[in-house]
């Protein structure tokens, strides 16, 4: 008896013979007609960061560099939009750091006045 190779295309079996006219198996389509990625989103003066448009990764950064007040706005935008637990699951560190580094700018070195 004679072993036919089945080839699978979206989930539906077709005899070699059968395939549709054009069908290219996926190991040997071309790759290289993906877009490449937008480049980061530049923050620019006066336009407010939108978490909706960047990455994670790209969140987490500006996060870092900007005041309590910012964060909380960027912050629940983020979970109003995409709601990323990657951001949102550090939220609570995010505060605190920008809590503990307002104290430090705050010039009083943690003794009580007296």
């Amino acid at each position: 008896m004679t072993e036919h190779k089945m080839v699978v295309i979206n989930g539906v079996r077709y005899r070699p013979e059968d395939v549709p006219a054009g069908y290219t198996p996926p190991d040997r389509r071309v790759l290289s007609t993906r877009q490449a990625d937008p480049p980061a989103t530049p923050v620019t003066p006066g336009t407010p960061f939108d978490p909706g448009v960047a990455t994670a990764v790209e969140v987490l950064e500006y996060l870092e560099g900007v005041d309590h007040d910012e964060a909380v706005r960027v912050l629940d935008a983020e979970a109003i939009g995409k709601g990323r637990t990657t951001i949102l699951s550090k939220t609570q560190e995010i505060l605190s750091a920008l809590a503990d580094k307002e104290d430090d700018d705050d010039g009083d070195p943690g003794g009580a006045a007296g």
